[in-house]
């Protein structure tokens, strides 16, 4: 029989801890800012908009969610002031997704709240090792996508 330390002591087990960690920290520093939105579902979706606006649609892709799950969360953003939402002015039947100024803050504050991740992660590792660790994630990463691009 397999121990517990065999199932879960694997690289992708370590990812994914780091991962979650890097995130529940970003997501509470964002509520400590006053972006209590943040730590909803809807949370999720503003990391896929775009300073220059994003058809509805292709968030939805981004997301890698339904259109209509999509419709949901952004009428949550829209009623709290994060985005507005305006006719595609190239298709009629899309909507655009622009940040309002409320939106620009969450994004600089979501800027600064990374920065200080960072800041912290060269303090425990070191300028070298970061510099290290983010340049195998990004090969990895991109392992990952040429994979991804060779299914059918």
């Amino acid at each position: 029989m397999a121990r517990r330390d065999d199932l879960v002591e694997h690289l992708g087990w370590d990812l994914w801890l780091a991962t979650s960690r890097w995130k529940e920290r970003f997501t509470a520093a964002m509520v400590d800012r006053g972006h209590g939105w943040y730590a909803e579902a809807r949370g999720e979706l503003f990391r896929h908009l775009d300073p220059g606006g994003v058809q509805q649609g292709v968030l939805a892709e981004r997301a890698e969610m339904t259109k209509q799950a999509v419709q949901q969360l952004v009428d949550g953003l829209v009623r709290d002031g994060i985005v507005r939402r305006v006719a595609d002015p190239e298709d009629a039947r899309a909507r655009v997704l622009y940040l309002t100024a409320k939106g620009v803050r969450a994004a600089e504050d979501a800027r600064l709240i990374k920065r200080d991740i960072d800041a912290h992660y060269r303090s425990v590792l070191g300028a070298e090792s970061l510099h290290t660790l983010q340049r195998l994630l990004r090969t990895l990463i991109a392992s990952g996508e040429h994979h991804a691009a060779q299914r059918p």
